[in-house]
Parts: C-alpha cells; sequence; structure tokens
C-alpha cells in the first residue's frame, strides 16, 4: 500500500501490486539451513546440504549453497531481485566429481506472481544452462552423463479460476 499526504487534504491509501517471492529476505535479515544424512536407497552414502542468504536489500537477496555426496561437491551463488514487473533470478553452480571432472552450470528466472492481482495470470520463465561435466551430487543411476552441454528453456502460465481450480498451461525444450 502506498499513502500520499498533501497539505489541506485528506491523506489517500493505493494499494500497489507487487510481486511477492517467498524466499525473499528484508534487507539485513538472513536465512541458513543445513542438513546431513545417509542416502535413502542404500542406507549408507553420506549426503549433506546446506544454504545461507542474506537480504541486501528489502528487494535484493544473495545466497551461497553446498551440496555433497555420492563423489561430488557442487557449490552455488545465486541472487534475486524484485521489481514492480517481476521476479528475476540468476545462480551459478560449480561441481566436481571423482578425476577431476569439473563442471559448471547457470541459471536464469523470471517469475511474475501478484497475489494481490487474482484475476492476472502467474507467469515464468526459466533458462538452464550445463557444461558437459556438471555433474551434480546424485546416484549414479540418477546423475548426468558426461557428455556435451546442455540447454532448456521453460515457460508456464497459469490462472486461477473459481471456485479455488486453477488452469496452467507449460512447455520446455531442451537441447543438448
Amino acid at each position: 500500500e502506498v499513502t500520499i499526504e498533501e497539505p489541506n487534504r485528506e491523506p489517500r491509501t493505493f494499494r500497489v501490486g507487487v510481486p511477492f517471492d517467498s524466499a525473499a529476505l528484508r534487507g539485513g535479515e538472513f536465512d541458513f539451513g543445513f542438513g546431513a544424512g545417509v542416502d535413502e536407497a542404500s542406507r549408507k552414502e553420506p549426503v549433506s546440504s546446506g544454504y545461507l542468504a542474506y537480504g541486501l536489500l528489502d528487494t535484493l537477496t544473495a545466497g551461497l549453497s553446498a551440496e555433497t555426496g555420492f563423489g561430488s561437491f557442487l557449490g552455488g551463488f545465486g541472487a534475486s531481485a524484485a521489481a514492480p514487473w517481476g521476479l528475476f533470478g540468476l545462480s551459478f553452480g560449480l561441481s566436481a566429481a571423482g578425476a577431476g571432472t569439473r563442471g559448471y552450470a547457470a541459471e536464469g528466472t523470471y517469475r511474475l506472481i501478484l497475489p494481490n492481482r487474482r484475476s492476472l495470470p502467474r507467469l515464468s520463465l526459466r533458462f538452464l544452462w550445463e557444461s558437459a561435466d556438471f555433474a551434480p551430487p546424485l546416484p549414479s543411476e540418477e546423475g548426468l552423463q558426461a557428455g556435451s552441454e546442455r540447454g532448456t528453456l521453460a515457460a508456464q502460465a497459469s490462472q486461477t479460476l473459481p471456485p479455488g481450480f486453477s488452469l496452467s498451461a507449460a512447455a520446455e525444450h531442451g537441447a543438448d
């Protein structure tokens, strides 16, 4: 809400559509998490992950993350920014696996979600690029096989309908 106060006039309050992101932090706030355990399938392979996020401004959040397990390590950096025309995110990741294999990935996102404007659809776009040797910590049967660089472009639009239903359309294209 925005309130305008002028001399000799009543204050006027306007509701302004501002994108919403539940992961956004206010300026000066921290968020962190850490988890460790063993792989669910084998009950033997140790795995762990953690993150640290900081609100640089009320509209800008940045963070670091790390994962390890299955002979692989993944470290990342990401930032998200809120603007009146949407939410923008950018993240980078570096992976290291056995035999000196190093890889990297980058992801860019755009989302438009206006919770106070249910008549407008929610929109999202995502681009992901991974180097040929990018190997996040996954079991070998699920892990990505080294080969060529991979790129993915995805889009989604959804609309809330009465009485509480939602209609959604999504498309994704990937290329090696």
